[in-house]
């Protein structure tokens, strides 16, 4: 690689375009005129102007993307986070057009970017999961045959998104059919299939993730944990690495099942695993993200490494066991 387009914006396309110059890389920014004085475009070595002033007229339309990134010479392309980070489409568009796509390959990121696809992937890998459905419920009598069977509390949530986002948890019969609909209208409106899927839930079960790099030989290095377990209407407020009070032996199961269900999926580059701990020491998997998480720099501060810089070198086919033990220093 010699030149990269960052397919993003603020904070997280600043972080790439210094991960670039630290790497001797070039770098190449996006913008619509509303950002031309933004600090990612002064931070990056070229920018490129996208026609269009809203999200989905420039950030997120991967034909100027792509055309932007063809016309600056760039060899390669970074999505960062949100955007075009998870779409697997404009993943397969980039490697198309003969660029290196710096992310997990497009079928790993439809593996685990749908949450039923994710789970079957760690049920494969022997991870620990809640009771769940097996396929999408695109009825309200599904849902109630699966609380009937398994119990209350269960979640209802959307097959696809993240964030927090189209989640409802429900207790009681009385509450059903309130968040069925609220979560089969957010799945619409985001403009997916009018959809859902319902699992257990865990009462005041703590959020743990581990922050793991893949390369393309099947060897993954968990990096650190994380425990994100603060949040508000399930958005995430404070990242801690890493998690800490964990009982005797689980830093090791989270270890063990995040790395089984990364080399399951096929996965390169920088991913996350989630799971809830509940209070009684159940340990489940909740979903993976296929990108790199918005809390990586958490997990920078004590494992010693540049994240980005390590996306860099693991699109371009460079083996863990190459790097000098500095990974395998920092996690396991």
């Amino acid at each position: 690689m010699r030149k990269v387009l960052i397919a993003n914006r603020g904070e997280i396309a600043v972080r790439i375009a210094r991960a670039c110059r630290d790497a001797g890389l070039a770098s190449v920014a996006v913008y619509p005129a509303p950002d031309q004085d933004a600090a990612h475009v002064q931070a990056a070595d070229e920018a490129m102007p996208l026609a269009g002033s809203t999200p989905a007229q420039t950030y997120l339309d991967t034909d100027r993307v792509l055309r932007a990134a063809v016309a600056s010479g760039a060899d390669a392309v970074h999505p960062g986070y949100g955007f075009l980070a998870e779409s697997a489409g404009f993943a397969q568009a980039v490697l198309d057009a003969g660029l290196t796509w710096i992310g997990p390959p497009p079928a790993v990121i439809r593996r685990l970017g749908d949450k039923l696809s994710a789970r079957q992937v760690a049920r494969r890998a022997g991870a620990p999961l809640l009771p769940g459905m097996a396929a999408p419920a695109t009825d309200i009598a599904e849902v109630s045959a699966f609380a009937r069977d398994n119990g209350f509390p269960l979640v209802i949530k959307t097959p696809t998104g993240g964030g927090g986002k189209s989640v409802a948890v429900v207790r009681s019969t009385g509450d059903l059919a309130r968040s069925y609909t609220r979560v089969m209208r957010s799945a619409v409106a985001a403009g997916g299939p009018a959809e859902c899927l319902a699992e257990r839930y865990l009462e005041h079960a703590r959020h743990l993730e581990a922050q793991c790099l893949a390369d393309r030989y099947g060897d993954v290095v968990v990096v650190s944990t994380r425990d994100c377990s603060l949040q508000r209407r399930h958005q995430k407020i404070v990242e801690e690495a890493p998690a800490p009070f964990l009982p005797v032996g689980l830093d090791a199961r989270l270890r063990t099942a995040s790395r089984a269900i990364l080399r399951e999926a096929g996965c390169m580059g920088a991913v996350t695993c989630e799971f809830l701990l509940g209070q009684d020491g159940t340990l489940a998997f909740l979903e993976a993200n296929a990108r790199l998480s918005v809390a990586h720099p958490v997990s920078e501060e004590v494992a010693g490494l540049d994240l980005v810089r390590e996306t860099f070198r693991m699109a371009e086919g460079e083996p863990l066991e190459r790097r000098s033990g500095s990974c395998q220093a920092a996690g396991s």
